[in-house]
């Protein structure tokens, strides 16, 4: 067993509160029962602030007394003075937490008076908590950086900490408000921190505006932090505070406490479930996603980036079900012409995720079959999407990779760029792709790439179709804007109808055909399977490989 870490959800409170299209009471008590369901402990419900500056939190009361509560979870609520203690002591909160800022131009935007004075405040709020026998969390924002200052004294957060500490409060969230946090400033300010308290009183709160959040995680676990706030989905930010969107996916701070081997109890498909109900509730926008990147043109044609670089854009859980989500967003869009499917960094994509695949490994046969539907209902959302998909190819792509590839209906590479379907080199069987594989190279083409896992060039990758043009990496842009081209001259409606037919033509690929392939992922449980990955994961050659690199 590893150590443990605790994820605090905020989704429903930090994630919410900033969007501009009221969600729904109904909406926000789904969200919450969704998120109960995942195995998270903490979640924050609501806030009961004044709804002329809040909107959104307006429904607090409801929410908090509408939603089913499950054993093992606690339900918290923000509150700004006692009138809002008294409404979420009412209203059954087992948790408070009140709100402070290290900056002192923050703290008069955002709660109307200086540091100080809202110290005063909360000494009556955290009383009356006490007094009901409720645990009272303190929230100190702007712990690096101020959107109006600044940056901010790590004196002046261990300031702010000790006078939250001295007045109750369980635990101290550090909160990086607009996501400026930098490995190196927040270092800065928790050696200054602790010094005051011990990192079990501490909790970490980041935002991603500008991509640093997870690295930012990682300076906490250094120092013994264990409790990490999250918003669901990525959604949501302070409405007081200029570029403070983006907070942390919970779905991303799972993976990489996974990753650094702690446990959470938290269930990576019940989360991800959660996490699709949460981007359509807070809006629905396209560019809400944590492992891919969308833009959109003034044409409306939609690139899709794979956006994990620093992973080859392997294929995690979260991506497959982002993939899957954004899919369906893009057939009920009207007007978007077609698609770029490409990635970021040096390589489309390299397959499925290391530590995913390892964490299969572990698992029992069920938890399994439910990650291989989630695949194949990701590969089925692309096949059918009623939209030119047109493959961006660079670098290279490997199993799963491939498999994307062969749901493109054009495919333009690097002619620098490898292939290979690599599966049996780790003791694995390209099941779940199998089908489209077979779709687009054929039988006996799929046999010989299959068994062999060989690795082969960019020419070769046309001459069987896997791709359809090859290019210098200088021209790669501009090749695939050439296949778009035409697509825009097209009646929309007659391109989905055509894709269809061809595509019912086809090879079947059913319901079927589909469990069959899934059936096949018991091959995880052979012991080459341990092996292989294993080897991989060690940079050590398989125990069958015989004078291959």
């Amino acid at each position: 067993m590893g150590e443990r870490a605790l994820i605090f959800e905020v989704g429903p409170r930090d994630g919410l509160q900033n969007e501009p299209r009221l969600v729904s009471t109904a909406d926000k008590i789904r969200l919450v029962e969704l998120l109960s369901q995942t195995g998270l402990r903490k979640i924050e419900v609501t806030s009961f602030v004044n709804p002329k500056w809040v909107p959104q939190m307006a429904d607090a009361m409801d929410v908090l007394t509408g939603i089913e509560r499950r054993t093992g979870v606690i339900y918290a609520a923000l509150v700004p003075n006692r009138q809002g203690v008294d409404a979420a002591l009412s209203a059954g909160a087992d948790e408070i937490a009140v709100f402070a800022s290290a900056s002192e131009s923050f703290s008069r935007r955002n709660i109307n008076c200086s540091i100080g004075e809202s110290l005063v405040r909360f000494r009556p709020v955290i009383q009356a908590a006490q007094d009901a026998k409720v645990p009272v969390r303190g929230y100190v924002s702007c712990v690096t950086d101020c959107p109006f200052e600044g940056p901010v004294s790590p004196s002046r957060v261990a300031g702010v900490v000790e006078g939250l500490l001295e007045l109750g409060c369980y635990q101290i969230s550090l909160g990086d408000t607009i996501g400026a946090g930098q490995p190196e400033t927040v270092d800065r300010m928790l050696r200054a921190v602790l010094a005051e308290t011990a990192p079990s009183m501490l909790a970490g709160h980041f935002h991603d505006t500008n991509g640093r959040a997870l690295d930012n995680v990682d300076v906490c676990l250094g120092y013994g932090v264990r409790t990490f706030d999250a918003a669901v989905g990525g959604i949501g930010g302070c409405p007081f505070a200029p570029g403070a969107k983006g907070n942390v996916a919970t779905e991303a701070v799972l993976q990489r406490l996974t990753e650094r081997g702690f446990e959470t109890d938290v269930d990576a498909i019940q989360l991800r479930e959660a996490a699709r109900f949460a981007r359509v509730t807070a809006g629905g926008s396209m560019s809400s996603y944590s492992t891919i990147s969308v833009t959109r043109d003034e044409r409306n044609v939609v690139r899709l980036d794979l956006n994990r670089p620093d992973k080859r854009n392997a294929m995690s859980g979260e991506m497959i079900a982002e993939i899957t989500d954004l899919c369906r967003r893009l057939a009920d869009t009207p007007d978007v012409r077609s698609v770029i499917l490409s990635g970021t960094g040096n390589v489309f994509c390299a397959g499925g995720d290391l530590e995913w695949m390892k964490a299969q490994i572990a698992a029992d046969r069920e938890t399994r079959m439910r990650e291989g539907r989630t695949l194949a209902r990701m590969l089925h959302a692309l096949n059918t999407l009623p939209l030119p998909l047109i493959g961006r190819v660079q670098g290279g792509a490997f199993g799963g990779g491939v498999g994307l590839l062969c749901v493109c209906d054009v495919v333009v590479s690097d002619d620098g760029a490898k292939f290979g379907l690599t599966e049996t080199r780790l003791g694995l069987i390209p099941a779940t792709i199998g089908p489209y594989v077979i779709a687009r190279l054929g039988e006996g083409l799929a046999r010989r790439f299959f068994m062999s896992g060989r690795v082969f060039g960019a020419q070769e990758a046309t001459a069987i179709g896997l791709t359809t043009r090859v290019v210098p990496p200088s021209e790669l842009d501009a090749a695939v804007e050439s296949e778009v081209v035409p697509y825009l001259s097209a009646a929309p409606g007659a391109v989905a109808a055509a894709k269809a037919l061809a595509r019912t033509l086809g090879p079947p690929i059913d319901d079927s055909v589909i469990d069959d392939t899934i059936r096949r992922l018991a091959v995880w449980e052979a012991r080459e399977a341990m092996l292989g990955i294993e080897a991989f994961l060690t940079r050590r050659p398989a125990p069958w490989a015989i004078g291959t690199t």
